[in-house]
């Protein structure tokens, strides 16, 4: 039996849907930083954002936008572990990060060779 090409790409990419609609990584996450600023990174189905705020929360900078596709890996050490590609033109993967969920309220976010960052859930 042939699978046909749509089919098959549908497949392929089911695991990456899957996670996009019930991902407990999806949502605002900060960082501290050692001046009392923060980092905000918020993370959608097909995005991630990001921006430095001032001690109380205000925008410094409009926050940069990348197109994601995210990859779930399963469980390490590190608690369970995702791979997010940026997407660049055409479809093509233009490197990207690793996540490590530890609780439902805080992550490492690691990318690969520059550093990691520990995040914690911004709460609405």
């Amino acid at each position: 039996m042939r699978i046909k090409p749509l089919l098959a790409a549908f497949l392929v990419l089911l695991p990456v849907v899957a996670f996009a609609d019930d991902s407990p990584v999806l949502g605002r996450w900060t960082e501290t930083l050692p001046n009392g600023k923060h980092m905000v990174t918020e993370f959608t189905p097909t995005t991630l954002s990001s921006t430095p705020t001032d001690d109380k929360g205000a925008l410094l900078v409009q926050p940069n936008v990348f197109a994601v596709s995210y990859k779930p890996l399963g469980h390490s050490d590190k608690g369970d572990s995702y791979e997010v590609d940026f997407d660049a033109d055409k479809g093509k993967k233009k490197g990207g990060l690793m996540l490590f969920l530890k609780d439902r309220d805080s992550m490492l976010m690691d990318f690969p060779g520059m550093g990691a960052h520990n995040l914690t859930r911004v709460k609405p």
